[in-house]
């Protein structure tokens, strides 16, 4: 019998399969489209401006290019 936490891990693992091959379903022009409007809500947010510093990760696996988000950071000395 399975424990509750191994139910938990076997759930996270097959949710993160569904979404790996939903984001890999994802055409390159909706996935630049998904940047652009990221990028024009992000700068619209006011955490995101008053922030000195923020996190990003270099996408991979169908993950969301976060290079023009990045680049718009580098240009506001986040």
């Amino acid at each position: 019998m399975k424990s509750p936490s191994d139910i938990s891990i076997v759930s996270r693992n097959q949710l993160r399969e569904e979404l790996r091959s939903k984001r890999k379903a994802i055409n390159s022009k909706q996935q630049a489209e998904a940047s652009i409007n990221l990028l024009r809500n992000l700068i619209k947010f006011p955490a995101f401006l008053k922030a000195k510093r923020i996190a990003v990760y270099l996408a991979s696996d169908g993950e969301m290019d976060l290079q023009l988000l990045i680049h718009q950071a580098w240009a506001m000395n986040k």
